[in-house]
């Protein structure tokens, strides 16, 4: 899916969920291909500049999974990161309500769970929308479809 910026949410393109609102998405894509592209691509992904602008999920035919979170400072998910801060008993700060929960979930059963709202929308008198949010353990389910 396209980036989608503050289109009206009566945009006969991107618009959704009634008159008067605002709508966002991220820019999202899931595809398949060979382990050599995925390989390159990663390589591309890792590099300093990219880093903290993207985050994939990827899973091969063997049940390999490959996230952004699996090197260390690689972002605000990174296990070890938190771990270093919260043993020298700095306070780690989340970026956002889905980084609390996800460092909630971490610690219960010691996998990451991230979730990643990549549509939402504002409307007046609502709380914000998010009707497409992509996390973990769906993708964890679903990749075998």
């Amino acid at each position: 899916q396209p980036k989608v910026n503050g289109v009206p949410s009566t945009d006969r393109r991107h618009g959704w969920g009634g008159a008067g609102g605002v709508c966002f998405q991220k820019a999202y894509v899931e595809f398949f291909c060979s382990p050599e592209i995925w390989h390159q691509l990663r390589a591309c992904m890792e590099r300093d500049e990219f880093r903290s602008r993207l985050s994939y999920h990827a899973t091969n035919c063997a049940g390999e999974e490959f996230l952004d979170t699996d090197h260390e400072g690689a972002g605000a998910h990174s296990q070890s990161a938190h771990s270093d801060a919260e043993r020298s008993g700095v306070r780690v700060r989340k970026a956002s309500f889905a980084d609390e929960l996800a460092e909630q979930k971490f610690k219960a059963c010691g996998k990451l769970h991230r979730v990643n709202a990549v549509t939402w929308g504002v409307f007046p008198g609502r709380e914000i929308i998010q009707p497409t949010v992509v996390d973990t353990e769906s993708f964890r389910v679903w990749k075998d479809e």
